[in-house]
């Protein structure tokens, strides 16, 4: 790809993705979805402040099942705006438009994710903000569990290539969504919490848990790290490989 064409090509992705975005904030069921784990957890922040008599040790312990709680929820929430939007574009005809237009697929995917991650991170961002107010513990912990749910959006956007209907993302998110589950699931099984970290989206639980109870948390942190990006690669090359075989089917975008 020549410089010229690499330019054109972000420029389309930026235009799609300020698009994807103006839609989102404009569809009701969508930005409730994202308004949802914001909202539970400034009413957890008011109980909390009812509440001045817990421990230290009882408080810690609430912040961090609430923030797996939010952070599912934001997960599955998010997984609407790729999976269920690709299927609305494609089955309103809207994409065979745009590909007539001359945007690419890999743009479309590319501005679906950008949307939908960045509406996903606004929104963990916001949680952070409310459950965990020092700003020394906000930081990195929003960073790093917004980092780890990124290999479940690229399965999702590459799942969502197969998606041809609306009502068929409802089976096509179940591995999604049992992947997104299964951390927040396990770490209720003491026999079964060395298995999270491996989890596609379970690497940062580690290390946001040393961090919010004051634990070593830089030990945690090359996990966190080797296994997002391990997960990630994966997931890129699964998405890849759809976008390939999409490409080889047509898919009847010609017709």
């Amino acid at each position: 790809m020549t410089a010229p064409s690499a330019r054109r090509s972000l420029r389309a992705v930026a235009i799609l993705t300020r698009k994807y975005l103006a839609d989102l904030a404009r569809n009701p069921a969508m930005t409730l979805s994202a308004a949802i784990p914001v909202l539970c957890s400034l009413l957890f922040r008011l109980i909390w402040a009812e509440q001045s008599g817990l421990s230290p040790d009882a408080s810690a312990l609430v912040v961090i099942a609430t923030l797996y709680a939010v952070m599912f929820e934001a997960l599955i929430a998010s997984s609407t705006f790729i999976m269920y939007a690709m299927a609305e574009e494609r089955e309103k005809g809207v994409l065979v438009t745009l590909l007539r237009c001359g945007v690419t697929r890999g743009q479309t995917v590319a501005a679906r994710l950008t949307s939908g991650f960045a509406a996903f991170a606004a929104s963990c961002a916001a949680c952070c903000l409310l459950l965990l107010p020092d700003p020394t513990v906000t930081l990195p912990v929003a960073l790093v569990g917004i980092a780890s749910q990124l290999p479940l959006f690229l399965a999702g956007a590459a799942l969502g290539l197969r998606a041809h209907t609306q009502m068929s993302t409802m089976s096509l998110s179940v591995p999604l969504t049992i992947g997104g589950m299964l951390p927040f699931l396990l770490s209720g099984f003491e026999a079964a919490i060395p298995i999270v970290p491996y989890l596609p989206n379970g690497g940062a639980f580690p290390f946001m848990i040393a961090l919010v109870t004051g634990g070593d948390s830089l030990s945690a942190l090359p996990l966190a790290l080797l296994t997002t990006a391990l997960w990630t690669a994966a997931a890129t090359f699964f998405l890849a490989w759809m976008l390939r075989k999409e490409s080889r089917e047509g898919d009847g975008f010609g017709e």
